[in-house]
């Protein structure tokens, strides 16, 4: 049986999206840009998947879905939203029987694997419902025959059997979409104040007439410094995103980062090398060390972003022409990489959770806000089976520790 899938929404470059995502599909595929199109494609050719827009001009797509119980009862319905309105996603899950809530922007991978659990859903729905007709009619025979088999009861059992397995395997996969709907929940709760899915889209629009007026204009030295200054409000801008996103993913994606053998010592060295220019603002000096670290199992690309976003912690909270000295030493459980820095000390309820997100927003320092760094910091190196941990010193200063397995060299 060839499936049909139907995608509804709006904005005509998400559906040319959609359409790429699966370019290579084992099902017949339906794009609607509107409610009412797709109605008037249900009624054509009934769909199995319904994948629909939540916000949508005219008819929204509460109403559509409902529309589509009338025409399709049997059809998953999954939605796809921008919006952080978790009341009305609710509404819409428990009155529509709706199967998933996907978050917009989403994971290609993700949307994929859902899109593929979905349709294996349908296989299921099938064969449980010729499993129920099956013994509907056997039962029917028996009430008219008054004659019960061997056969037929171990039939039964088999049957029973069958849709026990089935039943098994569906309530396993609801208990892993509703985990999985609790992370992108909580996903939406800590990044609602820093960005939307289409945030994107107006920053290009503002960068980009940004820098055609800046080539325009006459570089006085007072234009020279506001341009400097822009430039570095765009980088750190779109940093922050770059941040926002790579959180969102670990979230998500938690355990499925590939791992492999490297030299944590090659990996410190590069991340002192990556945040060189963030330390020469303020005249800050890496002492770091040249002792063997042992090698670690883990992404060598995320190890690093770990390693920088450390260090970049360690380079706000130093004082201006000071010192981050970095060491590095065996212990029972592997190994553990100190970032001392003299001069500033932090409240306890600030380190209590130092590495949460927005948790610390209040809190600057001399470089200014913390920005996502200590949050990056402690999720990369968690994915990994490592620590990270903030403590004041004595007299005065921060040391931020963080602790891996080794493996065998």
């Amino acid at each position: 049986m060839r499936h049909h899938v139907l995608f509804v929404d709006d904005e005509e470059e998400i559906l040319k999206t959609l359409n790429r995502e699966f370019r290579t599909r084992a099902f017949d595929a339906s794009f609607a840009t509107s409610g009412a199109d797709g109605l008037k494609i249900l009624q054509e050719k009934p769909a199995h998947i319904i994948i629909a827009d939540m916000r949508m001009p005219e008819m929204d797509g509460v109403e559509f879905l409902g529309k589509t119980k009338e025409i399709c009862p049997y059809a998953i319905r999954i939605v796809l939203s921008g919006y952080a309105d978790m009341d009305m996603i609710m509404k819409v899950i428990n009155e529509h029987s709706i199967w998933k809530y996907i978050a917009k922007p989403w994971n290609g991978s993700d949307l994929q694997f859902t899109v593929r659990d979905a349709l294996e859903l349908v296989d299921s729905r099938i064969d449980k419902k010729e499993l129920l007709q099956n013994i509907s009619n056997k039962n029917r025979e028996l009430e008219t025959a008054l004659q019960y088999t061997k056969e037929l009861n171990l039939q039964i059992v088999e049957t029973n059997s069958r849709l026990e397995t089935v039943v098994q395997q569906r309530t396993q996969q609801l208990h892993e979409a509703l985990k999985r709907l609790s992370i992108l929940d909580k996903i939406k709760n800590d990044f609602i104040s820093l960005l939307s899915h289409e945030l994107r889209t107006p920053l290009n629009g503002v960068f980009g007439i940004s820098e055609l007026i800046i080539d325009a204009i006459n570089k006085t030295p007072d234009i020279a410094l506001y341009c400097e200054l822009y430039s570095k409000s765009k980088t750190r801008i779109l940093n922050l995103l770059d941040d926002a996103f790579l959180l969102a993913d670990i979230e998500v994606a938690e355990g499925k980062f590939p791992s492999n053998k490297i030299d944590f010592k090659e990996i410190v060295h590069a991340a002192i090398t990556d945040v060189s220019e963030h330390a020469k603002i303020r005249d800050i000096r890496i002492a770091k060390p040249d002792n063997e670290m042992g090698h670690i199992a883990a992404d060598e690309q995320l190890m690093r972003k770990a390693m920088c976003s450390l260090l970049k912690t360690a380079i706000n909270v130093c004082p201006n022409n000071g010192v981050v000295i970095l060491s590095c030493k065996s212990t029972a459980n592997g190994l553990e990489l100190d970032a001392i820095t003299s001069g500033l000390t932090l409240s306890d309820k600030t380190i209590s959770h130092f590495f949460e997100v927005l948790a610390n927003r209040e809190t600057l320092t001399p470089q200014g806000d913390w920005g996502l760094d200590p949050v990056l910091t402690h999720r990369i190196f968690s994915l990994f089976n490592g620590s990270v941990r903030i403590a004041n010193m004595q007299p005065a200063g921060i040391c931020i520790s963080a602790s891996l397995p080794v493996v065998a060299g």
